[in-house]
């Protein structure tokens, strides 16, 4: 079934009710042959684009991540075209809403219990999405992002030591500065706040969310950091941090 509806997308301008044909199709029990429907329903062009977005709507609540994909891929391509624009943007927004609350399917599944720990404690009250936001994003020029920030990645010790103590003064995140001067404050200590195993799940949440993808924090490596640094009481500065803990080299053209 899933082959038939390849053929219709390649043949779409001479089978004739080729969409009401995709309509059917799109409710096919066999998420393959979904999937293959959002697909061909990207080459369509301005006249059928909001009639094809409609018919891919239907898969919006699926469960599939590929077929998450593929919609979320057909949305923008369609969203090209006028007719189609305003409902291109709400699936879009229902899409990367419904990505942020699902575990990344890379992650094991004792590690997906911790990301979605992680994810319940990042969206605590005045907890860590006050400032990097629900996006990951931050707010320039006080917030620095957490999506694509090299400061997660690299050293576990680095990061585990920013959540317990917490950070004072400059940063830079993304070849931009960030500092009490722009309205940067401290990133408050969590140490008393959270145990090992929360901190390793905010940290598996964040290195793994926001577009990133980036190794697991074990719970044993915080619990091995907390009582190398059980007398430090005070903030950490970025110039500490990278003076025991550089970043990552980059490679050559990368």
């Amino acid at each position: 079934r899933a082959q038939a509806v390849r053929v219709l997308g390649y043949w779409r301008d001479r089978v004739p009710n080729v969409l009401d044909r995709l309509e059917v199709a799109v409710k096919d029990s066999h998420p393959r042959v979904r999937l293959e429907v959002v697909r061909v329903c990207s080459f369509f062009g301005e006249v059928d684009a909001l009639r094809a977005l409609q018919i891919s709507q239907y898969v919006v609540q699926d469960k599939d991540e590929y077929i998450q994909y593929c919609l979320r891929e057909t949305a923008v391509q369609l969203s090209t075209y006028d007719a189609a624009k305003p409902l291109a943007k709400e699936v879009l927004a229902y899409v990367r809403e419904s990505a942020e609350t699902k575990p990344p399917y890379w992650l094991s599944n004792e590690n997906r219990e911790l990301w979605e720990l992680g994810r319940q404690i990042y969206s605590r009250d005045a907890s860590c999405m006050t400032c990097h936001q629900k996006d990951g994003n931050g707010l320039p020029p006080a917030f620095p992002p957490l999506s694509g920030s090299e400061w997660l990645q690299g050293s576990d010790e680095r990061l585990i030591k920013i959540v317990l103590n917490g950070l004072a003064g400059p940063i830079e995140v993304k070849q931009k500065a960030y500092s009490p001067e722009t309205g940067t404050p401290p990133m408050p200590a969590l140490r008393e706040l959270l145990s090992d195993r929360e901190i390793a799940a905010v940290l598996v949440y964040v290195r793994n969310a926001f577009g990133n993808r980036l190794p697991i924090v074990p719970e044993a490596t915080v619990a091995k950091v907390r009582a190398q640094t059980k007398d430090r009481s005070t903030f950490w500065t970025t110039e500490e941090l990278l003076k025991a803990h550089p970043m990552p080299v980059r490679k050559s053209g990368k």
